[in-house]
């Protein structure tokens, strides 16, 4: 069986993938397998690529993309403040379910 390409929807897909059998958490990166957005992304990310070029290059190319579907200000996150990935997927009223959407239509597979 060939393997995907790595893209960034491949890497979306893993990350949801990783949330949906490992778990969510917010707060932090992981706790035991579960995984924040940010965390499942990077796990995704390291899981498919080789050099650290492409892992920045992929990983990043995925939050960009899940903080424009949000309508979040990337530029900011640029300048050093805290990313709004972060903030998002940390809100009181967020779900494992919203956030899995998320990466899911950064993939295209949701609308």
């Amino acid at each position: 069986m060939q393997a995907l390409p790595v893209t960034p929807r491949t890497i979306a897909l893993r990350a949801a993938d990783i949330i949906r059998t490992g778990g969510w958490c917010r707060g932090q990166l992981s706790l035991d397998s579960a995984r924040c957005i940010v965390g499942a992304i990077s796990d995704a990310t390291i899981e498919a690529v080789s050099t650290q070029d492409e892992y920045e290059e992929m990983g990043f190319a995925v939050i960009a993309a899940a903080e424009t579907t949000l309508g979040l200000n990337r530029e900011d996150a640029k300048r050093g403040g805290v990313p709004n990935l972060v903030h998002w997927n940390d809100a009181p009223e967020r779900t494992a379910g919203e956030v899995i959407a998320l990466l899911e239509r950064c993939a295209g597979v949701r609308s």
